[in-house]
């Protein structure tokens, strides 16, 4: 099973870098494991930024296809791409 959670934030005020995963293998074929919000959101960012970068420049996504926040923040994402 895999989650996100969240700590309280003390926690995220900390210079020291912390374990930002936790783990519980529970036998041979099953275990838990969750991201922290902060991080799972960073690797989203990282792979969301990759994928973009792959698409040619001529060439734009189909935004019309996209719906709410998620448009606004892929569009975002892109406009910022395409004028770097």
């Amino acid at each position: 099973m895999r989650f996100v959670y969240l700590r309280r934030p003390n926690w995220y005020l900390s210079v020291q870098r912390r374990r930002d995963v936790l783990e519980y293998p529970l036998d041979n074929d099953l275990d838990v494991s969750g991201w922290d919000l902060k991080k799972a959101l960073g690797l989203f960012a990282s792979r969301l930024s990759h994928a973009l970068a792959a698409i040619p420049r001529g060439s734009a996504p189909d935004w019309e296809a996209l719906d709410g926040v998620f448009r606004e923040s892929l569009v975002e994402v892109w406009d910022g791409r395409a004028s770097a």
